[in-house]
């Protein structure tokens, strides 16, 4: 009597990889797809990232998305990439084609787009957003700035860092409006003076340190400033609550958060995602985690 091996699974790969959403989601979706399966996370050092991704070569694993830190250094690992992927310069999704090749999509920029237009901030022609952080999530948030129109500064620790995110995106749409500087008070403080956004592309404030905040604590936030906190959890970061507590308009990154793990659904089984399933299912996960 012969059984059938179990389905391959989805993962989520990233170094170090601690609580996350994305299990649940997931794990949501295919359930209301009725389709068998699951999604696991895969903690993955950087030079063990050619070895995971020959496992969904062999058909091991149904599908990755990727994150912190391979988002960049994934794109020169696979057969192929969309235009948007390349353009970005950075992958969050990773498909098998039926020949075993890989192909790198991006759908943080989908997400982004989604949380952008939920904000209420879609428009940026003649206005001017601050990026904090030059990572593999900010390429796509910068993209998609760019794009709707706004004039862009990146702040960031690493020169080198936001120096290669500015020339991918010049080279990606040539004469974009985007400058960049240093991730200090000084320079935020400099940055945000007549800003309609702001976006914090980077971890601080998330799971491994929720009382942290990137806004300097000296300064006060402007009333007038959207924030859009790609942190998805704590569902309210310290900087929501900042900027909410001056007045502000401020959301946190759920809504990215499930945008692109509905994309990410979507490309791997070619059906439609039920997004509602998916943010009831990342919303319970975030309450039990905080509960905990």
């Amino acid at each position: 009597m012969s059984h059938s091996a179990p389905p391959a699974p989805y993962a989520l790969a990233g170094w170090p990889l601690g609580f996350s959403l994305s299990p649940a989601m997931h794990r949501a979706a295919l359930a209301a797809a009725g389709l068998p399966g699951d999604y696991r996370l895969l903690p993955t050092r950087p030079e063990a990232l050619p070895e995971l991704l020959d496992r969904l070569r062999r058909g091991e694993l149904a599908g990755l998305n990727i994150t912190v830190p391979h988002k960049v250094a994934v794109l020169a690992l696979l057969e192929d990439a969309s235009e948007l992927a390349l353009g970005i310069g950075a992958v969050n999704t990773v498909l098998r084609a039926p020949d075993g090749g890989l192909r790198g999509e991006n759908t943080d920029g989908v997400g982004f787009r989604f949380a952008l237009e939920a904000a209420g901030a879609l428009d940026g022609q003649g206005r001017s957003a601050v990026l904090l952080g030059a990572g593999g999530a900010a390429r796509a948030v910068a993209y998609v700035l760019l794009r709707a129109g706004y004039r862009l500064q990146v702040l960031a620790r690493s020169a080198g860092q936001s120096g290669i995110l500015a020339a991918q995106l010049y080279r990606a749409l040539p004469g974009a409006p985007i400058s960049t500087g240093a991730f200090d008070a000084a320079s935020i403080r400099r940055a945000v003076e007549g800003a309609a956004l702001l976006v914090n592309a980077t971890p601080v404030g998330g799971m491994r340190d929720p009382s942290a905040s990137p806004w300097p604590e000296a300064l006060a936030y402007p009333s007038d400033l959207t924030l859009i906190d790609l942190v998805a959890w704590p569902l309210e970061s310290r900087l929501v609550g900042q900027a909410r507590a001056a007045g502000a308009r401020a959301h946190g990154g759920l809504e990215m958060l499930v945008a692109q793990a509905a994309r990410s659904f979507r490309l791997w089984t070619g059906l439609p995602s039920p997004l509602d399933v998916m943010r009831r299912a990342a919303l319970q996960a975030a309450e039990l985690e905080g509960a905990g």
